[in-house]
Parts: C-alpha cells; structure tokens; sequence
C-alpha cells in the first residue's frame, strides 16, 4: 500500500512537468532497473501503473514464473470485460 500511495504522489508530480511520454519512459526504466534487481512484483506495479501490462508480463515470461503469467492474464482479461460491460 505505502509503495502505491508513493508512487501516486510521485506520478502526479511528474505529470506536472513533464510530457506524458515522459513520464511513461521514467516509470518503464524504473521498472526495468527493479526487475533487475530481482523485484518483479514492484516493476509489475510500475508497468502496470502506466498501462503496460504486456510488458510485466514479458518479464514474468522471461523469469518463468508462469504462475504470475496466468494471474495477470486473468486479471486483465476480466479487467477488460467488465470495462466493456459498463459502456
């Protein structure tokens, strides 16, 4: 949760004075620098944070943890209904 609400005030921050492009590519390096850190679920935040949801799941692929895979394919598959189901 805390990691969330810090990244919140840092992304409106951001969006504040930088481009949108710009934001999104500090977030995806950010994300890339803690996936090789080891910490996959704070990069899979951050991608997902800028809408790049493909992206964390290409690292779970690359890592093999499948598992994560399959749990980020259902969430996002359901996501999608139901975002489509209220229009």
């Amino acid at each position: 949760m805390h990691f969330v609400g810090e990244w919140d005030k840092a992304h409106k921050l951001a969006m504040q004075y930088l481009e949108p492009n710009e934001v999104t590519s500090m977030y995806i390096s950010h994300a890339k620098a803690l996936e090789e850190q080891g910490k996959l679920r704070e990069a899979e935040k951050l991608y997902v944070y800028v809408s790049e949801p493909d992206m964390a799941i290409s690292m779970y692929k690359k890592h093999r943890q499948y598992d994560q895979v399959r749990k980020m394919k259902l969430y996002f598959i359901l996501h999608e209904k139901f975002n489509h189901g209220l229009n």
